[in-house]
């Protein structure tokens, strides 16, 4: 995540409520990684709708179409896909079957920081 800062803004959109997210990164030690982080409890309609994903684009000043969503449910998954956004999947649950345009099994693999590479060079979509 703090590599990620360096390049580019960041934030979190969770599903989860305020204070659980805020107990959640801070424990994590996250908690000054993001630019933004919103919470379940602070949108209309959470996850599976858009929204979330969408105020954190607009937060962040970027175009959803030129976002990436890390994701590890189908509830995200959906979430990202109906707000424009590319998604990088490690799932929560082994075996789980969710749509993505990259899957890993950590976010430390190497081959993410080359589709991510890819995707610079990627016109809009």
């Amino acid at each position: 995540m703090r590599a990620c800062r360096a390049a580019v803004p960041i934030a979190v959109a969770s599903n989860s409520p305020r204070e659980l997210l805020d107990t959640a990164l801070w424990s994590a030690g996250l908690a000054d990684c993001f630019t933004h982080s919103f919470a379940a409890d602070e949108v209309r309609s959470p996850k599976p709708a858009p929204e979330l994903y969408l105020t954190a684009c607009e937060a962040l000043g970027t175009p959803p179409e030129h976002s990436v969503a890390f994701e590890d449910s189908a509830t995200g998954t959906t979430a990202a896909r109906a707000a424009g956004l590319y998604v990088a999947v490690v799932p929560s649950l082994p075996g789980a079957d969710l749509d993505h345009d990259w899957l890993g099994t950590t976010l430390a693999a190497h081959e993410l920081l080359d589709w991510a590479r890819q995707l610079e060079a990627c016109p809009v979509r």
